[in-house]
């Protein structure tokens, strides 16, 4: 299965699920747009769970609930998904 863009690099299929690993230094704005990629590229291949890891993110601070709220209202993808944090 191709994948579209150099930005989904490090998306991963295994069984059952799928992974995208962020990695590298960027900005929150880039990180929300590249997240939501993934998100879109799951879904045109029918895969229904996905997991985003961005322990490998660096270049800006952790979001505060404001700028979290934002990110997660930004586009329609998005605010379909169900987020759970660990």
């Amino acid at each position: 299965m191709s994948k579209p863009g150099s930005q989904l690099e490090y998306f991963e299929i295994v069984a059952g699920h799928s992974i995208y690993r962020l990695t590298g230094h960027i900005s929150l704005d880039r990180a929300v747009q590249l997240v939501t990629s993934a998100i879109t590229f799951a879904r045109e291949q029918h895969i229904r769970k996905l997991m985003v890891v961005t322990t490998g993110l660096t270049g800006f601070k952790p979001p505060d609930l404001v700028t979290r709220y934002f990110s997660y209202m930004s586009g329609p993808v998005l605010q379909q998904a169900e987020f759970v944090s660990l």
